[in-house]
């Protein structure tokens, strides 16, 4: 099921749209195998849904946001590649195979679809030496950067299935809210979050 994020615009504007077929092409361009399909309603009210027995992937425009499109294509390359020693990790440090697709789903989207420099891996790398979080965020980059260059990661598995992207309803939105309200401050000058029981500012508060 897949949580809310802070930046998760849906389709409402043309200009969001637009941006976000920038990613759709990128996942087109990577994995034609897929057949992509924009509607304004999928059955049971999902944001998206992927159907790897039909290799069709259905976005609903009014509910989507910019992380429906690869949280739904990740789905493909996790059940893929389940048997990878990365992949496997990946499912332990996130909780999941559904947590770790909403992870990969929000990281493309937050960066546009861009691979690391290798200055930025170098950067993940050191940090992820001396810290398990750095660590986990260190490994989810460089799932992120194999799924956004379709990267072989061993033997490929058979995939069936179907995979959905739920429309977070007004309890996990308040429960989500009040999460962040009791785990994080804002600076209106300064316009920062940071976190409560370190002090130390936050990038992200999902």
């Amino acid at each position: 099921m897949q949580e809310l994020t802070t930046n998760r615009p849906s389709f409402q504007t043309s200009e969001q749209f637009q941006d976000s077929r920038h990613i759709a092409a990128l996942m087109q361009e990577l994995y034609p195998e897929i057949d992509l399909k924009f509607v304004e309603k999928i059955e049971g009210g999902y944001a998206g849904t992927i159907d790897l027995d039909a290799m069709q992937a259905l976005i609903d425009i009014a509910t989507a946001g910019r992380d429906t499109i690869p949280h739904e294509y990740a789905h493909y390359y996790v059940e893929m590649f389940s048997n990878s020693d990365i992949v496997k990790e990946g499912i332990e440090k996130f909780g999941g195979k559904e947590q770790l697709v909403q992870a990969i789903g929000n990281r493309v989207a937050e960066t546009d679809g861009e691979i690391r420099t290798w200055w930025e891996k170098f950067k993940d790398f050191i940090k992820s030496l001396f810290s398990n979080t750095y660590a986990k965020n260190a490994l989810l980059a460089e799932l992120t950067d194999a799924f956004i260059t379709r990267k072989n990661l061993g033997t490929q598995q058979e995939v069936s299935g179907t995979f959905h992207q739920e429309i977070p309803t007004i309890t996990q939105v308040r429960d989500i809210l009040r999460n962040v309200a009791n785990t994080v401050t804002f600076d209106p000058v300064e316009h920062k979050f940071t976190d409560r029981a370190t002090g130390k500012p936050l990038t992200s508060v999902t």
